[in-house]
């Protein structure tokens, strides 16, 4: 890759934009780049017309695709969107089986962040009623982390307990309980 200085005459490169409000609040990383994303999803959408029955702008942005674009893995990508999701910046809203979810990205309204907390507790929670009223089935885009990720777990927990050790035939869990992990005075293990 080669660089060079930007002088007068130089055309501006691709750039996405970021909200500086973003910098006052208490966000990870992540969670702002994540933001960003969407924003410039959502801004694609606005010019698209893609508006839902009331006339608000929505994204719709695979995991797998955001993952990708900002360079962040899936499973700090979703801790990011529950993040953002739990600040009132974003609703995950179903909209039918086997149909992507809408994300909406809510804008932070500078004057009420400056004025305190109490208007921003407020209005999440009002954008958690409004959520919930919507879909009762899974709006909340953590719902659908938490219990992806535990399935993981517990897969990978099933998966190494009958795992074949040493070319004995036995499963790892028979083999473990057959070790003995005691030991003499002055030994250890």
């Amino acid at each position: 890759m080669k660089f060079s200085y930007m002088k007068e005459s130089e055309e501006q490169i691709q750039y996405y934009q970021f909200p500086k409000i973003l910098l006052r609040m208490k966000l990870s990383q992540n969670a702002r780049i994540i933001y960003m994303l969407l924003y410039d999803r959502s801004r694609i959408s606005q010019k698209n017309k893609w508006l839902d029955e009331e006339k608000r702008v929505f994204a719709i942005f695979p995991l797998d695709k955001l993952s990708e674009e900002s360079g962040i893995c899936q499973t700090s990508t979703k801790k990011a969107l529950k993040e953002l999701s739990e600040n009132g910046l974003l609703i995950c809203k179903s909209v039918g089986f086997s149909k992507p979810k809408h994300l909406y990205v809510l804008l932070p309204d500078e004057e009420s962040y400056i004025r305190g907390k109490n208007e921003t507790d407020e209005n999440k929670a009002a954008i958690k009623s409004e959520s919930q009223l919507s879909d009762s089935r899974d709006d909340d885009c953590m719902k659908v982390v938490k219990e992806a990720s535990s399935k993981v777990i517990e897969k990978e927990n099933i998966n190494n307990n009958n795992r074949v050790i040493g070319g004995k035939g036995k499963r790892k869990k028979e083999y473990l309980k057959e070790m003995d992990y005691s030991c003499e005075e002055g030994e250890s293990l």
